[in-house]
């Protein structure tokens, strides 16, 4: 494993995400779904830039829902590329997100990203 595949190694808590995704008034969230956004590009093997996306997110009406959409998709693409079976959970994020809970749409991404770090760590032994 180089260090190109290092930021995927990285787990995180969802419930802590949650949580100080609400103290910190939304602000957090934000840097969550910034990471996520890298962490799918780095699995994709793109470069890991995403700020024009992440732009999209904060001002395009609307970005947000296709951004879920098409990033679930991408997600469990690149895990099948990896040789990590994912669910598409595309639609299912895009509906969560529709009515309003766009916040477990992103833990549900946040699982799979957990998945594919704790194989790349079985992988590494």
């Amino acid at each position: 494993m180089n260090d190109h595949n290092s930021p995927l190694l990285q787990e995180k808590s969802i419930a802590l995400c949650i949580v100080l995704s609400v103290v910190t008034f939304a602000i957090y969230y934000l840097v969550w779904i910034y990471n996520i956004c890298k962490k799918i590009k780095v699995m994709a093997g793109e470069e890991s830039k995403c700020g024009g996306e992440f732009a999209c997110i904060l001002f395009v009406p609307f970005y947000m829902l296709y951004w879920l959409f098409t990033r679930s998709k991408k997600l469990a693409q690149a895990g099948s590329n990896c040789g990590i079976p994912l669910d598409d959970k595309s639609t299912i994020n895009l509906l969560l997100a529709i009515f309003g809970l766009g916040i477990v749409s992103v833990a549900l991404m946040q699982n799979d990203l957990n998945t594919v770090a704790k194989a790349f760590k079985a992988a590494q032994r």
